[in-house]
């Protein structure tokens, strides 16, 4: 019988079952999900790159994203999201190139009818 229960049932006359005191029952709960919370948030912020690709236009002083589903090969089209006017482009890829520390893309955007070019990140 508990400490605290054994005065109310002397009292009572009646047998009660022992409870676990709720902050020790929800302790191995509590840190289980705080583990799972923590493994999802360092995946989630390490995958986060994956989910678009950044870059710039060094011509037009624009940041330039382009995001997930599109396939970047020469001949293809594709949107991005320029970051300078608030809105998407469509494109085609002319000519793309590995330089250091990213990839060099050359295109066509078709919106407004110029040749750009992009520095992407790796």
């Amino acid at each position: 019988m508990c400490a605290s229960q054994k005065t109310a049932a002397h009292k009572t006359n009646r047998i009660t079952k022992c409870q676990p005191e709720m902050s020790t029952m929800n302790k191995p709960s509590l840190q289980k999900k705080f583990t799972f919370t923590a493994i999802f948030a360092v995946f989630f912020l390490t995958s986060n790159p994956s989910l678009a690709w950044s870059g710039y236009d060094y011509e037009n002083k624009a940041d330039i994203e382009i995001g997930p589903g599109n396939l970047m090969r020469e001949g293809l089209t594709f949107q991005f999201y320029d970051m300078k006017n608030d809105s998407y482009h469509t494109a085609k890829v002319l000519f793309m190139d590995s330089v250091a520390g990213g990839t060099r893309i050359q295109l066509q955007d078709m919106d407004t009818k110029k040749e750009r070019v992009f520095m992407m990140q790796n």
